[in-house]
């Protein structure tokens, strides 16, 4: 018989390389039981009431870094957070070091994203995952008394936070965010993780025929969660998904439509003529920039530097000299228009939201019209938008500067603020960023090639603007460009700015980009998996939200029960997933519900109105609604299956 030494060689060195990863996996997996074990010993006995974050721990979890390469046995420690104050401590079963529970487990899961690393607030007070999840969780307990144990999660996403792998080149550590290291961050991967994750905790609880998963995120995460449903749907009992743009595309001129036709929302406090004051003040931004000096003018400044000194741009005598820069400061807005985190019952200051942008711009137009002239009156709305931008830049500048001295509270407000820079364009972002990490805080920047710096650092910065960057470039896109319906001024800011930042930064090529986002369309389905026989996923967007544009609404199916779909008049991004406040709008409350029904009839909880926390009034606003939106028993029904 005729023996291949080389194949058996070849085979036994396989074996021992799988063996090596298997052996390393099962120590990892050992030590994360461990973990989880003195984790529940610590919380358990703890009271369920006047809880803050004492009751909240974090703990790590070994992943491999790449999950498709089973040649690579590379790990990392992946960020995770836990509570089990809903869980009792009768049904712990001693026998096993507190690893089991006679009671069936419900775990819900706060599944992380791009933006800045989780903290333990995530799992008591934040806008990712409290109005919904927190809630829901409270709600469970009160409803179903000592008939489950639930388990709250936060699992932060690779290259985010504290996740990030280590690298070494010889004796030298690399940063994670090198090129050649950053091959291994994408939402494929991080699915992955996300499934290890549970597999793991399931082993480590000793629970997994009874565990049910229900995971929960807004934005990227929101994808995320409704990824994980859907491509784990043996894992994941149940998704509830806010603000998910899943329609990716690489050329996003909606986003800043959306914008526009906010500022004419009268529900929220827009009106025609505030976004007439914005688009006619861009416009003569425009024909201002386009002035030289002399010509038909009494003045020895080019337009260009007038508009720089007018807003307060540094470098104001060569700046606008450049189309990058003219594309930045006109494509991307002279003001900031808060579509995304607008809080309809704000009182952080007077142009927290949308009303009290537009009341301000409004104001402004009439006072310079009545101390001007009939014949001075020609640029009154770019000077109110001057004013404009101006306030917006002190307001900023003081809450950064409270920040520095440690005495800023911040509260659910200032954290959507913070957490909604990652989802503006890069050079909008960029641009509250530039003059604080240089040192120059008095003036506004809004130089491309410092945008091309600052992105191709490669130090970890808490925002991870540059893990984010990385992912529109190889999956998402995503680029916020200004077109026919921009508030702004039309067809500044077009894709090839974001392309090339693309290709400086990563060497990926423009077409790569259009390929890399096919990709992702066709991998996760985009719209079209609706089509694909999932059930048990709830999408919501907000009316106000720009991301809403590439995210589900009734339009496209609003007759799959187990594929529920909600748009919430009056929203912005996913605000029903934060903290509850006493000012929230009735809409909030309405889809808060919604949520709640919704993934309790799932579950096959009851959910008599005697036995929540609502009032009255609300709990008859919920009912009508769902009533109206999907019929009466047909709905229960349909949820339960």
């Amino acid at each position: 018989m005729y023996f291949n030494y080389t194949i058996a060689a070849t085979l036994l060195i396989c074996c021992l390389y799988v063996s090596k990863i298997v052996a390393t996996v099962a120590s990892d997996e050992r030590t994360t039981r461990s973990r989880t074990e003195n984790l529940r010993r610590s919380l358990k006995g703890q009271s369920n009431k006047n809880r803050s974050e004492d009751d909240v721990q974090e703990a790590y979890i070994a992943q491999q870094l790449d999950h498709f390469d089973a040649t690579n046995d590379a790990t990392f420690q992946q960020r995770y957070f836990v509570s089990y104050r809903h869980h009792h401590s009768k049904g712990i079963d001693e026998s096993k070091n507190g690893a089991s529970s006679s009671l069936p487990t419900i775990s819900l899961l706060c599944v992380g994203g791009e933006g800045p690393g989780f903290t333990k607030s995530v799992l008591v007070d934040s806008v990712h995952c409290s109005g919904d999840m927190l809630e829901l969780a409270k709600r469970i307990a009160k409803t179903a008394p000592h008939q489950y144990n639930i388990v709250l999660y936060a699992l932060e996403h690779r290259y985010y936070g504290k996740s990030y792998p280590q690298f070494k080149n010889g004796n030298h550590t690399t940063s994670p965010l090198m090129v050649e290291n950053l091959r291994f961050l994408s939402s494929r991967q991080a699915l992955e993780d996300l499934a290890h994750f549970v597999q793991t905790m399931n082993r480590n609880t000793d629970a997994s025929s009874s565990n049910t998963w229900v995971t929960f995120g807004g934005s990227y995460p929101g994808m995320m969660s409704l990824y994980a449903r859907y491509k784990y749907p043996h894992l994941i009992f149940a998704s509830v998904s806010s603000s998910a743009p899943i329609e990716v595309t690489v050329d996003f001129p909606g986003y800043k439509a959306k914008q526009g036709w906010d500022l004419k929302y009268e529900t929220i406090g827009g009106s025609a003529k505030c976004h007439d004051i914005v688009k006619t003040g861009h416009n003569q931004a425009v024909a201002l920039l386009k002035e030289k000096a002399g010509n038909h003018t009494n003045t020895t400044e080019d337009g260009s530097v007038k508009l720089a000194k007018q807003f307060n741009l540094c470098n104001p005598d060569t700046v606008l000299s450049k189309r990058r820069n003219q594309d930045s400061l006109l494509g991307d807005g002279l003001i900031n228009i808060m579509s995304q985190n607008n809080d309809q019952a704000c009182t952080e200051n007077d142009l927290c939201n949308i009303a009290g942008l537009c009341r301000f711009l409004i104001d402004q137009v009439e006072d310079l019209e009545l101390s001007k002239p009939l014949d001075g009156r020609g640029n009154v709305e770019l000077e109110a938008l001057a004013r404009t931008a101006q306030k917006q830049f002190e307001l900023e500048r003081e809450q950064r500067a409270r920040k520095g001295d440690g005495n800023d509270q911040q509260d659910g407000q200032q954290e959507a603020n913070q957490f909604s820079q990652q989802w503006m364009s890069l050079q909008q972002r960029q641009r509250r960023q530039l003059g604080n990490d240089n040192d120059d805080d008095d003036c506004v920047n809004v130089d491309y090639e410092e945008t091309v710096k600052a992105f191709s650092n490669t130090t970890i910065k808490p925002f991870g603007f540059r893990s984010w960057l990385w992912q529109t470039c190889t999956e998402f896109g995503f680029y916020q460009t200004c077109g026919d319906d921009c508030p702004f001024a039309s067809h500044f800011h077009s894709v090839d700015m974001d392309l090339e930042l693309c290709n400086r930064l990563f060497n990926i090529t423009s077409d790569a980009v259009y390929d890399n986002v096919q990709a992702t369309l066709d991998h996760y389905g985009g719209k079209s998996f609706l089509n694909s026989g999932a059930s048990r996923i709830l999408t919501i967007n907000g009316d106000v939200d720009p991301w809403s544009v590439l995210g589900l609404n009734k339009d496209d199916d609003d007759s799959n029960y187990l594929l529920p779909i909600k748009m919430v008049k009056g929203a912005s991004h996913h605000f029903w997933t934060h903290a509850v406040k006493n000012t929230d709008d009735r809409e909030i409350i309405k889809i808060r519900e919604f949520i709640y029904s919704c993934v309790m009839n799932w579950l096959g909880i009851e959910t008599a109105s005697s036995t929540t926390t609502m009032s009255r009034a609300a709990n008859s606003i919920v009912a009508n609604d769902v009533v109206a939106s999907y019929g009466n028993s047909l709905f229960y029904e349909a949820l339960k299956r």
